[in-house]
C-alpha cells in the first residue's frame, strides 16, 4: 500500500468565493486526488469540442503544486510534462472525473475504477 500525503489548496470558485480543495497525493502511484466540494477546480464542459476540459483555476493550482518544495525535488520535468505524467482524479459532489494524458473523462460507474481514494468517494456518495 502506498502512502498518501494530504494538503489543502485555497482558491476562488465561480462565484468568487474562497473555497478549499483537499488534495491527497499518492507519489508511488502517480495519482493526485482532488476533493472539491466548493467547485474551485472542477472540469468544465466545452460545447465546441463536446468534451470536458480542465479550467484555468486547475492550471493555477497545478502551478502552485509544481513550485512547492516537496514536488520540485521529486521531478525534472517542466510543468506540462509533470501534469500529464500524473493521473488527476476530481471528486465533486455527485461526480467523479479523471484527467489522464491530457484528457478529462467523467467516470460513470465508480465501483469498478481502480486508484480511487475511498475517503473522498464516501463523501460524494
Amino acid at each position: 500500500m502506498s502512502s498518501i500525503f494530504e494538503i489543502e489548496y485555497r482558491g476562488l470558485n465561480i462565484f468568487d468565493e474562497i473555497g478549499v480543495v483537499e488534495i491527497a497525493i499518492d507519489n508511488d502511484s502517480k495519482v493526485i486526488h482532488l476533493y472539491d466540494q466548493n467547485q474551485v477546480v472542477p472540469p468544465e464542459y466545452d460545447f465546441s469540442t463536446k468534451s470536458y476540459v480542465v479550467n484555468d483555476s486547475f492550471i493555477n493550482m497545478t502551478k502552485v503544486l509544481y513550485n512547492k518544495y516537496f514536488f520540485s525535488n521529486n521531478h525534472d520535468k517542466n510543468l506540462n510534462e509533470w501534469v500529464k505524467g500524473i493521473t488527476w482524479i476530481f471528486y465533486i459532489p455527485g461526480k467523479v472525473f479523471k484527467f489522464e494524458n491530457g484528457v478529462v473523462k467523467k467516470i460513470i460507474e465508480i465501483h469498478n475504477v481502480e486508484n480511487l481514494y475511498e475517503k473522498y468517494v464516501l463523501r460524494i456518495l
